[in-house]
């Protein structure tokens, strides 16, 4: 049964995941975590509420099975922000695959999202205008135009975990991003006439004039196209530990990039003529902090516990501006999670083993040159632990509210559900010889 599930999920798409909110700026959305068991404890990431309190966006607790561990996560988000038409994404959003190399050591990797936007078709239905001072023609010119966007930045990543000792176990993880950004902006521009009446069947709007209607109607109509391809290149380094005891849990983390590179193409249609313009890679961020994590994990009883997260994430230093979503920068962001579990152990032997209850709030703050916007929501989740523990599938619904930079006073409201396998197998488990 896991197994064709996980082929049902893998079918559907790869690593092109949902974000929450349109993420219509800089990047797009921060999406590198998408475990579902981590999502239902409020959007989180270091801890899990499992047996074993494995998650698998935190490479300091992958030590803790000795199993070969095959992963895969899938997520599909629903946002309504009221202007825009509904947005609906499905798609995988984590591959990754884990083995032990030692006693308590696991290497493993994988391939995931770090940054992406949704993709959009932005239609503007006002009108533009340029008065006659300002057209190059010297007359009043109106202009409307039509964005489409696509694309973001993945990662592929290998992940070295290990118990020092009885308190202390640490996570490496080399991070390879790559990427493409595909924007079109299809312009269309008009002559303005303006009278008592519409002299044209364009109609392009009705003003004031005093007491008196005056209607503009457009002539000469003309499109232009602008295609932009961007080509993205980087590398990261996370650093993770981990402190444990009977009752208490403490994670830090963080994270450092290497250079970015991009490469540039520019195309421009206008009427019957076209012309590209190319630029080879060039580096446009130096390395520096990106991430730093905080968690704490509160244990009672071995059935249930609570948890929280600080995090902070700082924009990619010098993001190129032509690059950037709508030509809005990159943000700094951070967040604070809180989450408790509940797990229903089965005291007899069978199919099942745990049953897993979460649920959590999570507060996240996107800081822009403009000034902050909240991103602020709820989580819960519901997972299943099969076959010794050996088998798991974790589900996690996800509902908020995310302040808008694009749409000025437009809240975002967007909800969804997130799905994530985990199958393990004694592939690379050392046997006795009788």
């Amino acid at each position: 049964m896991i197994r064709c599930f996980t082929i049902l999920l893998f079918g559907i798409g790869l690593c092109r995941p949902q974000s929450d909110g349109l993420s219509l700026y800089g990047a797009g959305g921060h999406v590198k975590f998408s475990s579902p068991a981590s999502i239902g404890l409020g959007n989180g990431n270091f801890f899990s509420g499992n047996h074993k309190n494995i998650s698998m966006d935190s490479p300091s607790s992958l030590w803790r099975s000795a199993l070969t561990q095959f992963s895969i996560h899938s997520g599909a988000t629903k946002v309504n922000s009221g202007v825009l038409s509904e947005q609906f994404q499905q798609n995988l959003t984590r591959f990754s695959l884990f083995f032990p190399v030692g006693n308590k050591k696991v290497f493993g990797m994988g391939i995931r999202p770090l940054y992406r936007s949704t993709s959009t078709e932005v239609n503007e239905e006002d009108f533009n205008y340029l008065g006659a001072n300002e057209s190059i023609t010297g007359s009043p010119i109106a202009y409307r135009s039509n964005y489409k966007i696509r694309g973001g930045l993945s990662e592929i990543f290998l992940t070295f975990s290990f118990k020092m000792n009885d308190n202390l176990s640490f996570g490496l993880e080399n991070n390879f991003i790559f990427g493409n950004y595909f924007y079109t902006d299809e312009i269309y521009t008009y002559d303005v006439h303006f009278d008592t009446t519409y002299t044209t069947n364009i109609e392009l709007g009705q003003f004031q004039d005093g007491e008196e209607p005056v209607y503009a109607s457009g002539t000469n109509v003309q499109r232009t196209v602008v295609d932009k391809d961007y080509l993205m290149r980087g590398n990261s380094v996370t650093l993770e530990g981990r402190f444990t005891t009977a009752e208490h849990e403490i994670v830090a983390n963080t994270s450092f990039t290497g250079n970015f590179r991009y490469a540039y193409k520019k195309t421009q249609v206008f009427e019957n003529s076209s012309s590209t313009v190319e630029m080879p890679m060039q580096s446009f961020s130096e390395p520096g902090l990106t991430h730093i994590g905080l968690g704490y994990h509160y244990k009672a009883g071995g059935h249930w516990g609570i948890t929280t997260e600080l995090h902070r994430q700082n924009a990619l230093s010098s993001f190129p501006g032509d690059a950037a979503l709508f030509g809005v920068e990159m943000p700094n962001e951070s967040s604070l999670h809180l989450g408790s579990y509940y797990q229903f152990i089965n005291s007899k032997i069978g199919f099942w083993n745990n049953l897993n209850l979460r649920t959590g709030l999570y507060y996240k703050t996107l800081s822009f040159a403009e000034g902050d916007f909240k991103d602020y929501g709820a989580a819960i989740g519901i997972g299943f632990e099969l076959l010794n523990n050996t088998q798991s599938i974790d589900f996690a619904l996800k509902t908020g509210t995310m302040e808008s930079i694009i749409q000025k006073g437009i809240l975002e409201n967007y909800i969804s559900l997130h799905v994530g396998i985990t199958t393990g197998e004694k592939w690379f488990m050392k046997r006795r010889r009788k």
